[in-house]
C-alpha cells in the first residue's frame, strides 16, 4: 500500500543509522525482481489477503522464484479461530452481523465483511484446521 510504503520511508529517515534499502508498492503475484535474487522473503499479508488458492499459490511460486537456493520465505498466516478471541473484548459480540461472520470463518475459513465498516476486518482467507 502507498500510505505504508511512505510511512516506512519516513521511518527510515528517523534512524540514518540503519537506513531501509527499499520499499515499493507491489503485488505478491508479479514480483518485480530477478530470479534467485533474494536471500530471504517475508510474506506478511498475501496469504491470508489474497482469497483464491490459485492467487495464494502464485504468490508461493514468486517468492520462490526470487529466492537463491536454499534462502527463506517468512510468511505469516490467520488462524480462522482468531475472531473468536478477538471478538470479545473488541465489542464485536454485540453487533447482530458478527455471528455468521465468525461462523464462516469457524466453517469455512472465510472472512468476509458485509459491513462495509472499514474498522472492521478486511476479507481474507484463514487456513484449514487439521
Amino acid at each position: 500500500m502507498p500510505h505504508h510504503v511512505e510511512r516506512a520511508r519516513l521511518a527510515s529517515l528517523q534512524q540514518p543509522q540503519y537506513p531501509l534499502a527499499s520499499a515499493t508498492v507491489g503485488d505478491a503475484r508479479e514480483l518485480h525482481h530477478s530470479n534467485q535474487s533474494a536471500d530471504v522473503v517475508l510474506m506478511l499479508g498475501p496469504l491470508y489477503r489474497l482469497i483464491t488458492k490459485e492467487d495464494r499459490l502464485t504468490a508461493l511460486h514468486e517468492a520462490h522464484r526470487v529466492l537463491h537456493d536454499g534462502a527463506l520465505i517468512l510468511a505469516a498466516a490467520i488462524s480462522r479461530f482468531a475472531s473468536l478471541p478477538d471478538s470479545p473484548s473488541s465489542g464485536f459480540f454485540d453487533q447482530t452481523q458478527f455471528a455468521p461472520i465468525l461462523d464462516r470463518d469457524l466453517d469455512e475459513g472465510q472472512h468476509r465483511n458485509p459491513t462495509g465498516k472499514l474498522d472492521d476486518f478486511t476479507e481474507a482467507m484463514f487456513p484449514p484446521s487439521g
